[in-house]
């Protein structure tokens, strides 16, 4: 890649979550644009950044796009990245229709990405280009748990260091009959757990990568029953989770046809873990709630002054069929940059409850993903809409009870939801911000809310003290005084509810 030149200006913005955030130590871009004061390295790997994630790959590395047809517009979707092994084009990969076979059955967009002109890979410009594909590709519409990259050969020199650099971008990494980066020198590693699958791979790199996995997973568990096919698990569980233990793993297998390893891939790895929770078999739950499938589960279409939304709503089983009558509560969710309302709707598994506690569960889709505080003023009105009209699914109508409207945001949701909570607390009945990023200055209402808000003190963007300003809001109105803080051992780490 050309050296890189950086023009900064007085209102550079700075490097937000959900944003391209380069994998190279910020010390190197700084060498390449010139700069020296600290102040200016900052302000450099921002630009970078922005400079990165608006140029081609093709300038180094070139890239094909699969969509299956299945795929509707606006619908979250899993992304699948291949790296084609050294000397191997994107467009003519030998495993090209292999993959896009995956894709089709998995309902996922596939990239495949080779090494451009100068026929290598390495661990720099690469990264930086994996880095600009990554950005680009999951800008809109991609499920934010469901990320994974698979590289042939010695691409797995770029995505040995982008798994280490980068971990939390992705859900998983597949490394095949791959050459690896000597992680040891590698500089700027998060040490943050992920789940690996090393296929038809060996040698001194390639144990390092194990070992540091291995380390990073907290792994304690061998199965190695078949010599074939070794698994490193993590003890304990998730108490939300049976199967947590088993999304963090690192596996090596040998002697696979390279015929079948697609499949081991996606059946493995890509169909096993999510950068959450685990998922639940072969996407079935996914696909038949995108396709309106699961009975209680339906797309509608928001409208509120001429805007129109799509909202994924699940009327539970007793509501449906009339056992339960009257008003019925609601839940609202609001997902986190990127996400969309059918994705979180499942992700967070909130149906679960409505169906053994007879509430509506109504999940939207932010405008372009996301949501700003202008939409505060939009679920006012919806919330108004549902005292007025209930809600109709399907040609029937179900009385809303407003005195019972609960809100619960992640990351960017907890944005907004922390905002209305602040702004229309008449309008619900209790709030619930998680991983809670920021909290406007002021409120317009002096009305107490019960509200819970929580962040994992190892939260990588934000502080542990990032929502204390929308706890002390409430608490001020309600009067309360003493500690709101517990600890929960969750999840291997110490989270701060």
């Amino acid at each position: 890649m050309s050296k890189l030149k950086v023009f900064l200006s007085k209102t550079m913005p700075s490097v937000r979550r959900g944003e391209c955030r380069p994998v190279e130590p910020v010390s190197t871009l700084v060498s390449q644009a010139r700069l020296r004061n600290q102040s200016r390295k900052r302000l450099a790997a921002a630009a970078a950044c922005m400079l990165l994630g608006s140029m081609a790959t093709a300038a180094h590395a070139a890239s094909t796009t699969y969509t299956p047809t299945s795929i509707q517009s606006g619908q979250g979707v899993p992304l699948f990245i291949v790296l084609a092994p050294q000397g191997q084009v994107a467009s003519t990969f030998t495993e090209r229709q292999a993959w896009r076979d995956i894709a089709d059955r998995a309902g996922a967009k596939l990239v495949i990405m080779d090494s451009g002109s100068d026929g290598a890979w390495d661990s720099t410009s690469d990264v930086q280009s994996l880095t600009s594909l990554y950005s680009t590709q999951t800008s809109s519409g991609i499920e934010g748990a469901s990320r994974y990259i698979a590289a042939y050969g010695n691409a797995g020199i770029t995505l040995s260091v982008y798994a280490a650099q980068s971990t939390n971008t992705i859900a998983g990494a597949a490394f095949i009959n791959a050459s690896v980066a000597d992680l040891a020198s590698v500089s700027g590693k998060s040490n943050k757990p992920l789940a690996v699958q090393v296929i038809n791979s060996s040698g001194t790199n390639v144990t390092g990568l194990i070992n540091y996995f291995k380390t990073a997973n907290a792994t304690t568990i061998t199965n190695d029953a078949d010599p074939n096919n070794i698994s490193y698990y993590r003890t304990g569980s998730d108490p939300w989770n049976a199967d947590y233990s088993k999304s963090h793993f690192v596996r090596q297998v040998s002697n696979q046809s390279s015929s079948t390893i697609p499949t081991l891939v996606h059946d493995g790895l890509f169909n096993t873990v999510s950068r959450w929770k685990t998922v639940q078999g072969d996407y079935t739950l996914r696909e038949k709630v995108r396709a309106g499938g699961i009975p209680g589960f339906s797309k509608i279409t928001e409208t509120v002054s001429s805007s129109s939304r799509d909202a994924f709503v699940y009327i539970p089983t007793a509501v449906r069929n009339g056992t339960v009558t009257g008003s019925v509560p609601v839940v609202m969710l609001f997902h986190g940059v990127t996400g969309n309302g059918n994705y979180f709707s499942d992700q967070t598994e909130w149906y679960r409850v409505a169906e053994q506690n007879n509430f509506i569960v109504y999940s939207p889709t932010g405008s372009g993903f996301a949501w700003t505080s202008t939409d505060h003023s939009r679920y006012r009105q919806v919330i108004t809409n549902f005292g007025t009209n209930g809600l109709t699914v399907g040609g029937k109508n179900y009385p809303i009870d407003t005195r019972r409207i609960y809100m619960y945001g992640f990351s960017n949701g907890s944005i907004f939801v922390s905002g209305y909570a602040m702004k229309y607390p008449e309008t619900i009945a209790a709030a619930a911000p998680w991983s809670i990023a920021e909290v406007p200055s002021s409120s317009s209402s002096t009305k107490a809310l019960p509200v819970w808000y929580g962040i994992g003190t190892v939260d990588e963007y934000y502080g542990s003290d990032n929502g204390s300003g929308f706890v002390s809001h409430f608490r001020g109105l309600a009067g309360t005084t003493g500690s709101v803080t517990k600890y929960y051992s969750a999840f291997g780490l110490s989270n701060r509810i």
